[in-house]
């Protein structure tokens, strides 16, 4: 059988291919928990990433949201997260990007964008493109060369988030 990265190189390639990984999407540490009480045995409480049952192909999730530690390729501000209001299980916050949102608090939940970040108006992207700037030092992890390298040796595969049609979630 060849190694996981191996396999899942060949998938891509359109070439033969010895399984078909069997991976699961990421759970929300709540969805986990309610899973072990339910009876589900073997699942780590802990992070984001999917159960690894037996059967499973190694979780490929793991580092991928955070780029493995190598760079962020998030819009990076120093500007604080300024709470607007507390509610019953939520609260409405000016996010260190300038959006507003109103978020779940003490669950995990995709939060409701009340103003986003960044407006259709020039003077909003003026204001936005500062987030952006590639020579911002906070960008790369001072060993990036090494962490990749260390990567890539790796028997498993490695996956980098990139976003989505819905930004950063």
């Amino acid at each position: 059988m060849t190694s996981l990265r191996e396999n899942y190189r060949r998938i891509m390639a359109y070439e033969p291919f010895d399984h078909l990984p069997v991976w699961y999407f990421g759970a929300w540490p709540e969805t986990k928990a309610r899973w072990a009480q339910e009876g589900l045995d073997g699942i780590s409480l802990s992070g984001d990433a999917g159960p690894e049952l037996a059967g499973m192909d190694p979780d490929w999730e793991a580092g991928m949201w955070e780029l493995h530690g190598l760079v962020n390729l998030k819009p990076l501000s120093a500007d604080p997260l300024e709470v607007l209001e507390r509610g019953d299980g939520y609260q409405v916050v000016r996010t260190p990007l300038g959006a507003v949102q109103k978020e779940s608090v003490g669950s995990s939940s995709i939060p409701l964008v009340l103003e986003e970040a960044l407006k259709p108006t020039r003077a909003s992207w003026q204001r936005f493109k500062r987030f952006l700037d590639p020579a911002d030092p906070a960008r790369w992890a001072a060993d990036w060369e090494s962490q990749a390298a260390a990567l890539n040796r790796r028997a498993r595969v490695t996956t980098f988030h990139a976003g989505t049609l819905f930004g950063w979630l």
